[in-house]
C-alpha cells in the first residue's frame, strides 16, 4: 500500500494544459452536469414531490429502497463531473479529494440498494440481472479506481473512476431509452426496462473502454515509430 507521502505526491496538481484544451474540458464538464441535473429535476424530484402509489406504480413496495438508490444516486451523479475537471485539481486538490470520498461512498450505497432491487425485480428475473450487472460494474469501477489512487497510480486512478462515472451516468440513458422507446412506439413496459436495464450501462462502458484501448494503441505506435533524420 503506498504512503500517506506517495499518494499526496500522485495527487498533486497535473501539469497545466493548454487553455483550449482546459476550456474544452471545463465545457464538457457543464454539459455533463446540466445534464445530470435535468435528469433529476426530471426523473428524480417528482418521486419526493408525489409520495403515493400512483406516481411509484410497480416500485411503490420497494419506495424506500428506490428512494435510497436515488438519493444517493443523484450524490453521485452531480458530484462525478467535478472530478472530471482538472481545473479543479489544479486549483483546489482538497476540495477534489473531498468531492472524490462523497463520490465513492454515495456510489457504494446507492449500488447497494440497486442490489436490493434487483434480489426483488419489478419486470422479472432478466430485468433483475440486468440491475445487478450495473450494480457489479458500478461498484467495481469505483473500488479499483479508489484501490488505484491509494496505490498512487494515478493515471488508472482517472482512468476507472472515468468508467464509474460512465456507469452512474447510465441512469440518465436508462430514463433516455425508456423514451426513445416509448416515441418508436413499444408498448410494452416489461421489454422497455428490460432492454434499458441492460444497455444503460453495457454499452456506454464498453464504448469507455474501445475508445481508451484505441489511445493506447495510436499512443504506443507513434512511440515505437522510427524517427527520421
Amino acid at each position: 500500500m503506498a504512503t500517506v507521502a506517495e499518494t499526496r505526491t500522485a495527487l498533486s496538481p497535473a501539469p497545466r494544459r493548454g487553455k483550449g484544451a482546459s476550456s474544452a474540458v471545463a465545457f464538457v464538464t457543464l454539459i455533463l452536469f446540466l445534464i445530470a441535473g435535468g435528469f433529476v429535476v426530471r426523473a428524480v424530484v417528482p418521486y419526493f414531490l408525489s409520495y403515493d402509489a400512483a406516481h411509484f406504480g410497480p416500485y411503490w413496495p420497494k419506495r424506500f429502497g428506490i428512494l435510497g438508490h436515488m438519493t444517493f444516486g443523484t450524490i453521485a451523479i452531480l458530484t462525478g463531473p467535478f472530478q472530471l475537471w482538472s481545473g479543479l485539481r489544479r486549483k483546489h486538490m482538497q476540495v477534489h479529494r473531498w468531492i472524490g470520498r462523497v463520490f465513492v461512498i454515495a456510489c457504494l450505497i446507492s449500488a447497494g440498494f440497486a442490489y436490493y432491487m434487483a434480489l426483488t425485480p419489478s419486470f422479472g428475473w432478466a430485468y433483475g440481472l440486468g440491475l445487478a450487472g450495473l450494480a457489479t460494474a458500478w461498484v467495481t469501477c469505483t473500488l479499483i479506481g479508489y484501490y488505484a489512487v491509494r496505490r498512487a497510480t494515478v493515471e488508472l486512478h482517472r482512468r476507472w473512476m472515468i468508467r464509474a462515472y460512465v456507469v452512474t451516468f447510465g441512469f440518465v440513458i436508462y430514463r433516455m431509452l425508456q423514451d426513445l422507446m416509448g416515441w418508436a412506439g413499444v408498448q410494452d413496459i416489461v421489454l422497455i426496462n428490460l432492454v434499458a436495464a441492460w444497455t444503460c450501462w453495457s454499452v456506454p462502458l464498453l464504448a469507455t473502454i474501445v475508445v481508451e484501448g484505441v489511445a493506447d494503441v495510436t499512443k504506443a505506435s507513434r512511440r515505437r515509430r522510427p524517427s527520421h533524420a
